[in-house]
């Protein structure tokens, strides 16, 4: 957009601006994997601008792997940290019906802010299974000692 101001003194001047929109960058993570066959879930989306504007109450959109929009989530008033200007939301969405990999999209299309933003979307991928029909518990050990080890992490795949 280009925008022309005029003095209005004994020396007239012409001052042309142009506003450049601000870039946008999305982020999804926290996705469960796999999904059970027809389970609700959460997700986070988060955005951030590159001029560090602030995003709260801007509206994201979720779409499945089929292009329909299947949830909308609004960035909340604080930063997911103090070192980003990343503002999230939680998202609620339920997973496919189906096995298989999916890949699902986050979009912030319209940004209703004051300065110009270009819109921004990013494709992420999401695996869904059946329910599992074992359990397995597992005792994780240090090798050494012997001594259980406080909070392992352990990830399993269906495969």
């Amino acid at each position: 957009m280009v925008k022309q101001v005029q003095t209005h003194d004994t020396n007239m001047s012409s001052i042309s601006l142009v506003d450049h929109p601000h870039a946008l960058s999305m982020a999804v993570w926290d996705i469960p994997s796999p999904l059970i066959l027809n389970t609700a879930f959460k997700l986070k989306v988060g955005v951030k601008c590159s001029a560090g504007c602030n995003l709260a109450g801007e509206e994201i959109e979720i779409y499945d792997h089929e292009g329909m929009s299947v949830a909308t989530a609004t960035l909340g008033g604080v930063p997911y940290s103090d070192r980003l200007d990343l503002y999230w939301a939680e998202v609620e969405l339920t997973s496919p019906v189906r096995e298989g990999a999916y890949t699902w999209e986050a979009r912030l299309t319209s940004p209703g802010l004051e300065l110009p933003h270009k819109g921004t979307s990013l494709k992420f991928g999401l695996s869904a299974a059946r329910q599992p029909e074992n359990a397995l518990n597992l005792h994780v050990v240090d090798e050494a000692t012997k001594a259980p080890v406080a909070q392992a992490h352990v990830m399993l795949r269906p495969y």
